[in-house]
């Protein structure tokens, strides 16, 4: 399995909290990323502006402008658009709404990106060794899950009650039919990750954020990586797999089944 490389992430959260913001370049290859769209070659090599509406993705250069319909409204015939979520570097996690506050991220009093002895939530979440584990999250028993083993952009299939990973992929509709394929076959092998318990909806963030942060513009502009994540209150039996559907798709599944069935 991948494991983070302790260095890589401490420099890596180092730059986020001298810094806490990404360049045009990295926000304008996420959003390449998580609408799977292609510039046309006379423009991906040219300086150019991006804007995002309705489903499209407006690329201006001067007084051209280039229209592209993005991957969330060409897959809408196969089913509803998702939210991708990525990190900077670290495990994704799905924190309670209710417990979004108490939620710290990386910190620089924390192990990676300071000199503590004391792990902050970041460090706790970056400790799990499994393809998912549940940790608490504060003292009145809220619990986070985490999506470990590696920082793969994440979605949420509400249908499943699954969290579908892009280990590797050339499309988000041949990825989701790999999912669909893993998730049907009863020869998968499913790695159990013990229990969660939530009381609700939560949310689909980067460990490295603050609960208090989402939402927050960042100095040059853009907002934290969230997605909603609908679920009733109860216990949940976290189970997760990995698997190589074809040559094209990878795919990485953390799936949620009532505990007390």
């Amino acid at each position: 399995m991948a494991r983070h490389s302790s260095e890589h992430q401490k420099n890596s959260q180092l730059t986020k909290l001298q810094r806490r913001n990404h360049t045009t370049e990295v926000k304008y290859q996420a959003e390449r990323k998580s609408r799977n769209c292609c510039l046309p070659q006379a423009l991906r090599l040219s300086p150019c502006r991006i804007a995002l509406s309705a489903g499209t993705l407006s690329v201006v250069k001067g007084t051209l402008t280039y229209m592209i319909t993005s991957s969330s409204t060409a897959n809408d015939a196969s089913g509803p658009s998702l939210v991708w979520v990525e990190s900077m570097g670290g495990p994704l996690i799905v924190v309670p709404v209710s417990a979004l506050a108490s939620w710290g991220g990386c910190t620089e009093s924390g192990l990676m990106a300071g000199d503590a002895t004391a792990p902050d939530d970041y460090d706790r979440a970056c400790a799990v060794d499994e393809l998912a584990g549940v940790i608490p999250i504060d003292e009145n028993g809220a619990q986070a899950l985490v999506l470990a083993d590696e920082p793969a952009t994440s979605c949420y299939l509400p249908h499943y009650r699954a969290f579908l990973r892009w280990r590797a992929a050339d499309s988000e509709a041949g990825l989701r039919a790999a999912a669909d394929a893993v998730l049907a076959d009863s020869a998968t092998v499913w790695e159990e990750c013990g229990i969660w318990v939530s009381d609700g909806p939560a949310v689909l963030m980067d460990s490295a954020e603050a609960g208090s942060a989402l939402g927050v513009e960042y100095p040059d502009g853009g907002m934290p990586a969230e997605a909603s994540v609908p679920l009733p209150a109860g216990r949940w039996r976290v189970r997760a797999a990995q698997a190589k559907v074809d040559e094209g798709n990878w795919v990485g599944l953390v799936q949620l089944l009532p505990a007390d069935s």
